[in-house]
């Protein structure tokens, strides 16, 4: 119980915290259990992880309730926007140089080694084209679009947190621009 669990955070702290593949749980220590031996562990890799490298979906089992992995279909030449406001979104977007040099000359670089991610809000009300903009940034990108139904994942509050680390870790895995929704 308690100890197992116990024992299972210090292997992962000591020996493996500094392992990105855990960090980013694509592996994981599993206790054995106590038929075996009650402090044997087994390093798994996850089911993301797993079904990436199988090239199976990566939304699988209830994961699929609360998010759809679709194709980019919407052309960045139907966004309706100023240009200007387009291109500095995209350049945002695509990580352009310039915006990576001004991060890291205000010190982003080293404060945040991982985790980088643009995370970019539009608001507005309903039919604005929010959901095709993000679309067609993902089209552009050339990456699939992880869109998430915020609606459904509210609806489990108390499991909102873990659910919406298993999406990103997905959406990270696959390359996918994530709409929360």
């Amino acid at each position: 119980g308690k100890e197992r669990a116990h024992l299972c955070r210090l292997v992962r702290q000591d020996l493996f915290g500094g392992s990105p593949l855990f960090r980013m749980h694509l592996l994981e220590l599993v206790p054995l259990g106590a038929e075996l031996s009650p402090h044997a562990v087994e390093v798994r890799p996850s089911d993301s992880f797993v079904n990436v490298l199988l090239d199976r979906p990566v939304i699988t089992g209830a994961l699929g309730r609360y998010c759809e992995l679709v194709p980019a279909s919407q052309t960045w030449h139907s966004v309706i926007l100023d240009e200007t406001q387009k291109q500095f979104v995209w350049d945002l977007a695509s990580g352009a140089p310039a915006v990576r040099d001004r991060l890291d000359a205000l010190g982003y670089g080293s404060l945040m080694p991982r985790g980088r991610g643009v995370v970019l809000l539009f608001s507005g009300p309903p039919g604005t084209g929010k959901s095709m903009f993000a679309d067609s940034l993902a089209f552009r990108l050339e990456r699939p679009l992880l869109r998430v139904h915020t609606s459904r994942l509210l609806e489990k509050r108390e499991s909102a947190r873990s659910v919406l680390s298993e999406i990103f870790r997905a959406g990270s895995l696959v390359g996918a621009v994530v709409l929360l929704d």
